[in-house]
């Protein structure tokens, strides 16, 4: 009983932060993203540069980044934003050059970098740094993300993984300044999976796995996705991590899924993912099952736990195409769920080793997986 009153405590104090940190990464996203181009004050004959910025150029762009980031760090609130806007605005616009965007980069990441990193700054003037550097994708962005996602502010961390997805968008829409695209959104997701495994915040984790997902080499997203899964839930399991977290393990094994049907869409040789994703969803539903018996599914969060089981239990029977094997009752498919919906956690515990996990089951009868029986008995103590 004392552990369950703990939990309640524990996640009302993480909703009543989360949804602080919301409102204010809302309000930071609409005053750095929408921009009339009237405002940009960068010349158009700098912007459209076909080659190198001439040094006159570069003194000008120089100016206008000095000029934007000294409002940006001023105590006006309304001059900050539109400092953001300013400086967001020529990224914004789809015919600039290259060339243009190099320089740029090279003049505003370091400039952004201290706005991001000054802990005096206001809140709201760091949180428009980290979302410009997100949309400027270039080299320089990188180090200072990295820094930034391990800040112990939430509202920092939530930013910078934004930030990355945007970065990784950018590289999917070809408008990032990186040397080497692969190798930057490699290093970013790496950087994500990283980071995954231990953040306390369910907010700041569910912008990780987003951020994974934007990743454009998506066989590599969708196995991180499932790392990052993997490594969170084993957490949990520890009692690392709060209750809180499952609802956006459902919300991650639904973002997996997508990746994964997406995929078969594209052909291919998909093994390894298939793999990993039914790894994470019998993790999933050991998760649930453990929380179950040791008092941790309360009124409060059963039908995030109930959603967990069911999206689990579909991932499965999706991805070991229980459709074309003769003789599967729909009883058998849905047997965990149903017993763990009941609150007859062993019986659920039961119906996932009599069926999913018998030796002739959908998981180790599966000869191309090449599970060796009994290999998922300790998934969460791995």
């Amino acid at each position: 009983m004392e552990y369950v009153m703990q939990e309640r405590i524990r996640t009302s104090r993480i909703r009543v932060a989360l949804k602080r940190v919301a409102q204010l990464c809302i309000g930071i996203g609409l005053a750095v993203c929408v921009l009339p181009t009237s405002m940009a004050q960068v010349p158009d004959a700098i912007m459209n540069a076909s080659g190198p910025l001439s040094p006159s150029q570069q003194a000008t762009l120089q100016q206008f980044v000095s000029g934007a980031i000294g409002d940006l760090q001023g105590a006006d609130s309304k001059a900050a934003k539109n400092a953001g806007r300013q400086l967001i605005a020529p990224l914004n616009r789809r015919l600039t050059t290259r060339s243009f965007r190099n320089a740029y980069a090279s003049i505003l990441a370091p400039e952004l970098q201290k706005v991001a990193g000054n802990d005096d700054l206001p809140i709201y003037a760091r949180l428009t740094a980290l979302n410009i550097l997100g949309t400027l994708a270039s080299d320089e962005i990188l180090p200072i993300l990295s820094q930034s996602l391990s800040s112990e502010f939430e509202a920092i961390r939530y930013n910078s993984a934004l930030a990355y997805q945007r970065a990784l968008e950018a590289i999917g829409e070809g408008r990032d300044t990186f040397a080497d695209e692969h190798e930057a959104s490699r290093s970013i997701v790496r950087k994500l999976h990283e980071s995954m495994s231990g953040e306390k915040s369910p907010f700041v984790f569910g912008a990780l796995i987003s951020a994974c997902g934007a990743d454009p080499d998506s066989r590599y997203a969708l196995l991180n996705i499932c790392k990052g899964l993997q490594s969170q839930m084993k957490a949990r399991y520890r009692n690392e991590a709060p209750s809180a977290m499952i609802g956006v393990y459902k919300n991650g094994l639904q973002t997996a899924m997508k990746r994964y049907i997406s995929l078969l869409g594209q052909g291919g040789d998909l093994m390894e993912q298939e793999k990993a994703l039914v790894q994470t969803g019998v993790m999933a539903l050991q998760l649930a099952i453990v929380d179950g018996k040791r008092g941790a599914v309360t009124e409060m969060n059963r039908q995030a736990y109930a959603d967990l089981v069911q999206g689990a239990e579909n991932l499965i029977d999706v991805v070991c195409r229980l459709d074309s094997i003769p003789g599967v009752s729909q009883n058998q498919r849905k047997a965990v769920s149903m017993a763990f919906n009941a609150g007859n956690y062993q019986i659920a515990e039961n119906s996932l080793k009599s069926f999913w996990l018998t030796p002739s089951g959908p998981v180790y009868g599966n000869r191309s997986f090449g599970f060796p029986v009994g290999s998922f008995d300790n998934l969460l103590d791995g």
